[in-house]
């Protein structure tokens, strides 16, 4: 064998070797993710009730805000990214999690750069919650925390079923620029699941729906859900939340805000949303009379 074809060999044998051993290391000491990147809203806040802190090397930015996360004090305790490719591998991630709406191109770099990607669709019913948590538990190596966070979540969810049903109420969620939600989504999920008629349905097909406020009085709802999106920066799309169309039409105890940051994800935390629903309900028809 030649000396140039001899070198070659050996250094095939050892680069051969190098992964065999890397790959070895990594079954025994990296059996769960201990650098772990998440870059989207609805997966953050899962993997935060989910993991050791330690084991979370950075969420997305959007979590750390309070107008849009639940979770936005522990999030901020974390390096925030944007889900750009050079700032993840830079982290030398162990494990990203994602949503749909994350870029192609940044899923693509990660995987080129041998990362594991995990991929979150977004939930639109509970059992949807329900996978999610398992999903994400079971890439974590927390599957009994998982189970245990999707008990929790049935617990809450059961403290409030059907709560109103007897009052056979007719409601719909309104949020800024008129949209409210028909099914599939978790604003009718928890509307159905609290016994009130969601009136958005109307056979309409898709989750989100454009209604005019002619539209929203001629349904005469007996409560609207007003969803602010970030109340306290003002917009023409929310400003219509305040038309007093609205306000003629429904008293104050049939207008109930919502806080927008319990709603946005499919997470344990949509069933903190539908309690405080009754409880918004309680205090409103209490200070009036109802």
């Amino acid at each position: 064998m030649r000396s140039g074809s001899s070198f070659s060999y050996v250094c095939k044998v050892l680069c051969a070797v190098l992964i065999c051993a890397a790959a070895d290391t990594r079954a025994t000491a990296g059996d769960k993710p201990s650098q772990i990147v998440t870059m989207s809203l609805c997966t953050d806040q899962i993997v935060l009730m989910l993991a050791d802190p330690e084991r979370v090397a950075s969420v997305h930015w959007l979590t750390q805000d309070p107008n849009e996360s639940a979770l936005w004090e522990r999030a901020r305790r974390y390096a925030g990214n944007h889900a750009l490719p050079e700032e993840i591998i830079r982290l030398e991630p162990d494990l990203v999690l994602g949503g749909r709406y994350n870029s192609p191109f940044t899923l693509e770099a990660l995987r080129r750069s041998g990362i594991d990607v995990l991929i979150i669709e977004d939930a639109i019913d509970f059992e949807g919650v329900r996978r999610n948590i398992r999903l994400i538990a079971s890439s974590l190596q927390e599957a009994a925390r998982g189970e245990s966070l999707v008990k929790a979540f049935d617990q809450a969810l059961d403290r409030s079923r059907s709560a109103l049903k007897d009052l056979k109420l007719s409601g719909l969620v309104y949020g800024s620029g008129g949209y409210s939600a028909g099914p599939p989504s978790l604003f009718d999920e928890v509307l159905t699941h609290l016994g009130i008629e969601n009136i958005a349905r109307g056979g309409v097909s898709g989750s989100w729906i454009r209604m005019g406020l002619e539209d929203l009085v001629r349904a005469r709802p007996d409560i609207v859900f007003l969803g602010h999106y970030r109340p306290d920066s003002p917009s023409l799309a929310g400003a219509l939340l305040a038309h007093s169309a609205i306000e003629r039409s429904l008293d104050s105890g049939r207008r109930i805000p919502i806080s927008t940051h319990l709603w946005n994800c499919g997470t344990p935390l949509i069933a903190e949303a539908a309690e405080k629903i009754v409880e918004e309900l309680a205090s409103a028809w209490r200070t009036n009379g109802g």
